[in-house]
């Protein structure tokens, strides 16, 4: 999903941050791999601050060497999924998790149905595919490389935070991380708005 370190020589894989902290839970209460997303560049600060609170966290790394123009070689890891951090834990800890001033939300299903109130649910990956990726990341000669969800021009959207959240467009445009949203409001013409597609979602 990054394009960091593009021009790297070679790749090899780094140990993931992931390690296992007891949290007290109910019996009741099954715990479940969710996606909290996060500040860009923040991903492992963020991680150990969850492990400090004693949750379970798992951040995929890649491990690449870059060559500087006077041959030097230089190894570092790059997260292979920016902005977001996965957190196995408790429905009920997950909502206490969302008041955290360094977690921004919590990645929903969008192709899952709406609730009553137009909410879609919370995203939650199986415990299988967190084990096979883990296993493909620990085979050193097989890249891994992870595809983001994109928008395209023409794609109906729903602005979800901020001032505008609840506004409906279409989007005319992409520039990295931010979308150009184009929005008509009768009468008065067309509007465009530059909105950080982590703050949109599909209609």
């Amino acid at each position: 999903m990054s394009d960091h370190d593009n021009d790297s020589a070679d790749g090899r894989f780094a140990p993931c941050v992931s390690r296992a902290v007891g949290v007290t839970e109910s019996k009741q209460e099954t715990k479940k791999w969710f996606i909290a997303i996060v500040p860009n560049n923040t991903e492992k600060v963020s991680s150990e601050r969850l492990e400090r609170l004693g949750y379970e966290v798992f951040v995929p790394t890649q491990q690449k060497v870059s060559i500087w123009k006077d041959g030097r070689r230089k190894t570092r890891d790059t997260i292979l999924i920016p902005g977001k951090v996965l957190v196995h834990c408790t429905e009920r800890q997950r909502l206490d998790m969302v008041s955290l001033p360094f977690v921004k939300k919590f990645m929903v299903n969008l192709a899952g149905d709406k609730d009553a109130y137009g909410k879609r649910p919370i995203a939650v990956v199986p415990d299988w595919q967190i084990e096979k990726c883990k296993f493909m990341l620990g085979q050193s000669q097989i890249p891994v490389t992870f595809t983001p969800l994109t928008y395209s021009p023409g794609m109906d959207v729903k602005i979800i935070r901020g001032a505008l959240a609840g506004l409906e467009g279409v989007v005319t445009d992409l520039n990295s991380q931010q979308t150009v949203v184009h929005i008509s409001i009768d009468f008065l013409g067309d509007a465009t708005v530059t909105i950080d597609a982590i703050d949109i979602e599909k209609l």
